[in-house]
C-alpha cells in the first residue's frame, strides 16, 4: 500500500513520465536479453500547459454530462470480482477526507462510503455474478456511448474464475464491442490486494476493444472450425512465452494458464454473435471458456490424455473420456480433480440427456454415470434433427479450408450408436448420419474397447465394422486417383 509521501512521489514520477515518455524495448544480444529505453510522444498534447479537465465524482453508469460519441478513448480498471471489497477499504480514507472536505463537496457528507452503486461480487450486500455481470454491462453500454465510432474502450482485467471472466466478457460483447486484442502486462506488486491469499497471478491482461462492425458478424462460423485455430493460437503463445516473450524468469503455471485464455478468447469474440454450435444455435461465452480452459490445461501440464486423434474433441466428451467411460458412479470431488474445476457437476446433470444422475443416497456427493442405453431415448429426441449435409459443412469450414469433424457432442453420438447397437437395432442410417465425425467415432471406439473391453467390446465390435468399411473405401479411392 505504501505511506503518503510514498505515494506523493510515485504520483510525481508519473506526471514527469507523461510529459517524457518512453518506450521499453527488450532485444536479446549473446543469448542475453537487454532492456533499453526509447522516447516517445508525450501524453500531454502541449507539453505541461494547463488544459481543462472534468472530474466528476459519481458512478460510471449513467455519464448524463458527457455527450455520445464525444469521447476518442474509454481507458478504465473494472473490479476484479470479489478480489477486493474496494468501498469498505475505503471506510478508513474517508472519515478523515469528510471531516475535510463535507463543508465544500456535498458527495462527502454522507457518514458512511456509498455502496449502492458499487460494481462489485459481494454476498454479503447479496450481489453474487448476474448483479456484476449487469453492473459491468451498463457501465460498458455508456462506455459505447460516448465513444466515437473509431474509438477505443481499454481496460485491465485478470481472475482466477471463470465465472468472472464469462461476467466481463458478457457485459463487454453485448454492450456492442469486439475485443480487437489482449495484452499481458506485469504490473502488480507482491503486496498488491489483488493478488494476496490468491494463486499466484501477477500479468495483468489489458483488453483493446472496439465497436462492433456490422460487417464483423455477417459470416457464421462454427466452434467446430474456430475450435483448431483457438488451439494453435495457444500453442503459438506458449512457443513465445518460452522464447522469453515476458521476461528472462519463466511464468509461473498460473500467469501462463491466464496469458493463453485471454489470446484464445481473442479468437471468440472477434466473432460474437456469429460463432455457432453444430445445431446452428449462438455458442455461448460459458462453453467457450470451459472449452478453452480444458485446452490450455492440457497444453500448460503436457498431459496427453488422449490419442492424437482426439485432440481436438469438444470438452464435454474429453471429461467423459478422462473421468467417466469407466465409472458406474463418481464423487462431486472427483469430478473437480479430473477436470481441474473446469466443469462442475451441473454441467453434466444439465446436459440434454444428462450424464449423471444423483445418486440413491439421500443427501451423498456421489452421482451414477449413465449408460448409453439409459439415455437413448433421449438421444433419439435430441439427435433426430442432426444431420451433416454440404451445406452445414461449408458453414464450418475452418479459414484455411483444412476439413474439421462437424456435429453434435462426440459422447451423443457414441452412446446413440452404443445404445442402438445393444438393442441390436439397425446402424447403417446413424453411420452415415454422422459421416462428418467418423474419424472421431471410428478413434474413440477403438479407445473405449482397449481401455475398458469389459464393458465397450460388445457394442464397439458391432459398430467398428462400418467404420472400418468407410476407411477401406476412402482408401480405395485415393489408390484409385
Amino acid at each position: 500500500m505504501g505511506s503518503f509521501l510514498r505515494r506523493f512521489w510515485q504520483s510525481r514520477n508519473g506526471v514527469g513520465f507523461a510529459a517524457a515518455t518512453t518506450d521499453v524495448i527488450y532485444t536479446t544480444a549473446n543469448g542475453k536479453r537487454v532492456r533499453t529505453e526509447k522516447a516517445s510522444d508525450s501524453l500531454y498534447c502541449n507539453g505541461l500547459q494547463s488544459q481543462p479537465v472534468t472530474l466528476l465524482a459519481q458512478s460510471s453508469k449513467k455519464l448524463t454530462d458527457v455527450p455520445d460519441a464525444s469521447a476518442d478513448f474509454v481507458i478504465t480498471d473494472p473490479p476484479y470480482s470479489d478480489n477486493v471489497n474496494y468501498a469498505e477499504l475505503a471506510e478508513f480514507y474517508y472519515v478523515w477526507q469528510r471531516l475535510a472536505l463535507k463543508e465544500h463537496y456535498p458527495h462527502f457528507l454522507p457518514d458512511r462510503v456509498p455502496t449502492q452503486d458499487e460494481v462489485i461480487k459481494n454476498k454479503y450486500r447479496r450481489k453474487g455474478d448476474v448483479e456484476f455481470g449487469k453492473d459491468l454491462m451498463q457501465v460498458f453500454r455508456e462506455s459505447y456511448r460516448v465513444l466515437k465510432d473509431d474509438g477505443i474502450l481499454a481496460f485491465t482485467f485478470h481472475h482466477a474464475e471463470d465465472s468472472a471472466w464469462q461476467a466481463l466478457l458478457d457485459a463487454v460483447l453485448e454492450a456492442g464491442f469486439n475485443v480487437e486484442a489482449i495484452y499481458p502486462v506485469h504490473s502488480e506488486g507482491e503486496s498488491s490486494l489483488h493478488l494476496m491469499d490468491k494463486e499466484a497471478i501477477s500479468y495483468d491482461l489489458i483488453h483493446v476493444c472496439r465497436k462492433r462492425r456490422a460487417e464483423d458478424t455477417r459470416a457464421r462460423k462454427s466452434w467446430a472450425g474456430l475450435r483448431q485455430l483457438v488451439r494453435q493460437r495457444a500453442k503459438d503463445e506458449i512457443a513465445r512465452i518460452e522464447a522469453g516473450r515476458y521476461g528472462g524468469q519463466p511464468l509461473s503455471p498460473p500467469d501462463v494458464r491466464m496469458v493463453l485464455i485471454g489470446k484464445c478468447l481473442e479468437v471468440y469474440s472477434r466473432h460474437y454473435g456469429a460463432v455457432m454450435d453444430w445445431n446452428g444455435e449462438p455458442f455461448p461465452i460459458k462453453a467457450a471458456l470451459q472449452d478453452i480452459r480444458l485446452m490450455v490445461e492440457q497444453i500448460v501440464s503436457r498431459e496427453t490424455p488422449l490419442p492424437s486423434e482426439l485432440e481436438n474433441l469438444d470438452a464435454l466428451t474429453q471429461v467423459w473420456l478422462m473421468a467417466l467411460f469407466d465409472k458406474r458412479e463418481v464423487s462431486v470431488d472427483s469430478i473437480s480433480k479430473s477436470t481441474r474445476g473446469v466443469f462442475e457437476v451441473s454441467d453434466l446433470t444439465g446436459h440434454k440427456p444428462p450424464l449423471l444422475r444423483k445418486g440413491r443416497v439421500k443427501g451423498g456427493r456421489s452421482y451414477e454415470v449413465l449408460t448409453p442405453s439409459e439415455r437413448l431415448d433421449g438421444l433419439r429426441q435430441t439427435l433426430r434433427g442432426a444431420e451433416s449435409n454440404a451445406q452445414q459443412l461449408a458453414l464450418l469450414a475452418a479459414d484455411d479450408n483444412t476439413p474439421i469433424a462437424f456435429g453434435p457432442e462426440l459422447v451423443d453420438v457414441i452412446h446413440l450408436l452404443a445404445g442402438n447397437a445393444e438393442q441390436g437395432e439397425r446402424l447403417d442410417h446413424l453411420v452415415e448420419r454422422f459421416r462428418g465425425q467418423r474419424e472421431q467415432i471410428r478413434a474413440a471406439l477403438q479407445y473405449l474397447k482397449q481401455r475398458d473391453p469389459d464393458r465397450w467390446s460388445k457394442s464397439a465390435d458391432k459398430v467398428l465394422p462400418f467404420y472400418d468399411d468407410l476407411f477401406a473405401q476412402r482408401a480405395a479411392q485415393k489408390a484409385a486417383h
